[in-house]
């Protein structure tokens, strides 16, 4: 029998919210930040959170190099990471938000990056051609 009380609270509970297109997230930053004290993501504060927001640069917004991205699992264990060509945007915000949900209890991270270039920790990387083949990948690990 399902609590009346909680029910309620259901129906009061909003729903997602969309981050802003011109921020991105430290996602990395703040997994290491919550093992590091040991919070958990509803613990932190505004001021706690803010410190992992980035700001995109609103010169180059609209232009394919920072809207194409790359969208990578991984976890402490593994060796390089699974990854996958995207596109900035809501469906991709949706898309991490999931992820990170189903995920985040087993020490996956999910992290959207510019150029895979620059982070060397995450390589080799293996690139998956298909959306649904990627989540399957990730939802595995």
């Amino acid at each position: 029998m399902v609590n009346d009380r909680y029910l309620k609270s259901l129906e009061e509970t909003p729903g997602p919210v969309d981050p802003p297109e011109d921020k991105s997230f430290d996602l990395r930053g703040l997994y290491k930040y919550l093992k590091e004290t040991g919070k958990k993501p509803s613990d932190l504060t505004n001021e706690e959170k803010e410190q992992f927001v980035m700001y995109l640069d609103d010169n180059k917004k609209g232009q394919d190099d920072i809207r194409g991205c790359y969208l990578i699992a991984t976890k402490d264990d593994m060796h390089g990471c699974i990854a996958i060509k995207t596109v900035r945007g809501k469906v991709l915000a949706a898309l991490v938000r999931y992820l990170s949900l189903r995920t985040i209890d087993r020490g996956v991270e999910i992290i959207t990056l510019t150029d895979m270039d620059v982070f060397s920790e995450y390589k080799p990387y293996n690139i998956i051609e298909s959306e649904g083949e990627f989540i399957s990948k990730v939802l595995e690990l």
